[in-house]
């Protein structure tokens, strides 16, 4: 991932926040901003990166959260220093039952699992990709650093670690009090990683340029919805019989309708900025789904149709997510590959016991490194 010139000018043309811009067009231009002091942050440690192959399987429990989204929210009071504007939040709703009010069971109408891993690639020195399962909270993350030696792999880290530390502490600084409780909490903590970042770039001037794209997707079986937190080009899709549907919307130059050499560029990403906005989508999943969040990574490797053609193919996630990492390398590996594949299972309704679970796999994740 690189910000141009080209990126910081469309930037500012489309009306970000002038102190946004003025903070990306300092980053892009080598010119960094006055530092400040701030403590380092430790990375999570159910998130990896570097030159990392990781391989994860895990079962949600049964407790499930909630989660909706919506509109502006203005400024609020923050813990974060000087930093008050918590940004904005988007309501995009992805299936017309998703607008229903949400049911409140007593137990889980599905089960969730997840497979995980992350590559370097081909191409690459530096894994700047980074991912988080957080099982109790029902939350996969995939973020995608920028910034090369400048920082990318810090920046993914530290959205991945601030994020967790907000689910396991239960603080949300500044949510958006017009949109329901787990969609608020979402964009809550996303929002705390995007300034956890920029501050930290403002306090040392080798990470002036980092920054990061993320996509989050947060289950609730009891509610029957899942609540997806997007900013940047990193993805989710959903394959649903037979049918691969992206549900994310890249935040680049080209989903504006510009086309040319500069149609990838960001428009949108954490820690480039004190404050950014974030979509949130909502959607109902239902058993037999797969959900699929990936780095630009895999992406741009390999179209839709071979995306799809794996999920249809593969025995299990496990092997899809290695085939689908495999497929990336042998098309280039032009970047790091971080791929989480998620599956939506149904109860068994006699029994009450979850169908087609493998339950000698651990209920937490195993991380694993090779370099």
């Amino acid at each position: 991932m690189q910000i141009g010139p080209f990126h910081i000018f469309l930037i500012v043309a489309l009306g970000t926040a002038v102190i946004g811009s003025l903070a990306l067009a300092k980053r892009a231009l080598g010119t960094s901003p006055t530092p400040t002091p701030a403590p380092a942050t430790p990375p999570p440690t159910t998130h990896q990166n570097q030159h990392s192959e990781v391989h994860e399987e895990v079962t949600i429990p049964e407790n499930a959260p909630v989660v909706i989204e919506d509109q502006p929210t203005d400024c609020a009071e923050s813990n974060v220093g000087e930093f008050q504007d918590i940004g904005r939040t988007h309501k995009i709703l992805i299936d017309a039952e998703a607008a229903d009010e949400e049911p409140d069971n007593a137990t889980s109408m599905y089960i969730v699992s997840a497979v995980g891993q992350t590559h370097v690639g081909r191409k690459r020195k530096c894994n700047e990709d980074a991912y988080l399962v957080l099982n109790e909270s029902h939350l996969f993350i995939v973020a995608d650093g920028m910034g090369g030696y400048a920082g990318g792999d810090v920046a993914s880290k530290l959205a991945c670690s601030t994020i967790e530390e907000a689910f396991r502490e239960g603080s949300f600084e500044g949510a958006p009090g017009n949109v329901p409780l787990f969609g608020a909490q979402l964009s809550a903590a996303i929002q705390m990683g995007n300034q956890a970042i920029y501050k930290k770039a403002q306090s040392n001037t080798e990470l002036a340029r980092m920054g990061t794209t993320l996509v989050a997707a947060r289950f609730s079986p009891k509610r029957q919805r899942i609540y997806i937190g997007h900013v940047g080009d990193s993805r989710c899709y959903r394959y649903r019989h037979g049918e691969l549907t992206q549900l994310t919307t890249d935040h680049t130059v080209g989903s504006m309708g510009i086309t040319g050499p500069n149609a990838q560029q960001l428009i949108r990403a954490l820690g480039i900025a004190p404050s950014t906005e974030v979509d949130i989508l909502i959607a109902h999943p239902r058993p037999g789904d797969t959900y699929l969040l990936c780095s630009d990574g895999l992406s741009k490797m390999l179209p839709d149709d071979g995306i799809a053609e794996v999920l249809k193919i593969s025995a299990s996630p496990k092997v899809a997510v290695e085939t689908l990492v495999g497929r990336a390398n042998d098309r280039g590996g032009k970047d790091n590959i971080t791929v989480i594949l998620i599956q939506i299972k149904a109860l068994d309704e006699d029994e009450g016991t979850e169908t087609d679970i493998d339950q000698s796999k651990p209920s937490a994740p195993e991380n694993r490194s090779t370099t």
